[in-house]
């Protein structure tokens, strides 16, 4: 039982540094480009001379609702769904015990939880 408990906060911590490091390539992206990345695509396959190039986190076009097999899998969100992108969230799975998706957020408009108002972003 302890083992399971120590793999599942592992596997969370891996899980909130794939969204964090997302979030990080947005913010730049953002910066560089005058713009959010309108697809995953812009991040992953930016040249490697690209500060905002992404390497090492997948990506799951469709919305996450149960637990992925690898914790570096994220969604990216747009929000709002349409429209100008004032903001961006990355969603993470919680494997600790409060099981469920957590949201990292930039910009403005993306929700501290949920999803509502803003739509997945195309891998």
């Amino acid at each position: 039982v302890a083992y399971n408990g120590v793999t599942a906060r592992a596997n969370t911590t891996s899980a909130q540094s794939a969204a964090a490091t997302v979030i990080k390539k947005v913010e730049i992206y953002n910066a560089e480009e005058a713009g959010y990345p309108t697809a995953f695509s812009q991040l992953t396959t930016a040249s490697q001379t690209e500060a905002f190039h992404l390497t090492g986190v997948t990506v799951s076009g469709t919305a996450i609702a149960a637990q992925p097999t690898s914790p570096n899998t994220v969604n990216l969100w747009r929000c709002p769904a349409t429209g100008t992108i004032t903001g961006m969230m990355a969603r993470y799975w919680k494997y600790d015990g409060t099981v469920g998706l957590t949201n990292l957020t930039t910009g403005t408009g993306a929700p501290a939880t949920g999803t509502t108002g803003c739509a997945i972003v195309a891998s």
